[in-house]
């Protein structure tokens, strides 16, 4: 998608977060049946398609803007497996967690069979929080589920 028309998409559409209706219909008895929401996501931006953005938006060329944005995740696994948080300021918080269950006791706490996974943690803050309080829910109509189909 070209650069103009997702600027003009967010500005037509005032910063709203689309969302569908979908009927569960798992097997879990306390939410079969029910019905939630989703957001409805319109394609995915690339590393390129992001540098092409930040590019047309200020005066850094794409390929400066490449590096910097490689540069920062190399930096961050390395922050991040080291134990630190990463707070950049007026965007988030990122941080590991882990995924586990409980033991009985510490000695029969093990890795394996304890420590289900490392997730990945990002607390929004600053103009992020501002962006979510703002944002509108607009729900996309039949019609707007097949035109908005990459």
């Amino acid at each position: 998608m070209k650069i103009n028309a997702i600027k003009t998409t967010a500005a037509a559409n005032g910063g709203s977060v689309h969302y569908v209706k979908y009927k569960n219909n798992s097997s879990n008895p306390k939410v079969s049946g029910l019905w939630f929401a989703r957001t409805k996501k319109v394609g995915t931006i690339t590393l390129a398609g992001l540098a092409e953005h930040i590019e047309a938006d200020s005066k850094i060329e794409r390929g400066t803007v490449v590096q910097v944005i490689e540069a920062l995740l190399k930096q961050m696994r390395e922050l991040l497996l080291s134990g630190y948080n990463l707070k950049i300021d007026d965007f988030g918080i990122f941080s590991l967690s882990l995924k586990t269950t409980g033991a009985e006791s510490s000695a029969k706490f093990s890795v394996a069979k304890n420590i289900n996974g490392i997730r990945l943690l990002f607390r929004p803050s600053g103009r992020l929080n501002e962006m979510l309080a703002m944002a509108k829910l607009t729900e996309m109509s039949k019609y707007d589920l097949e035109v908005a189909q990459p």
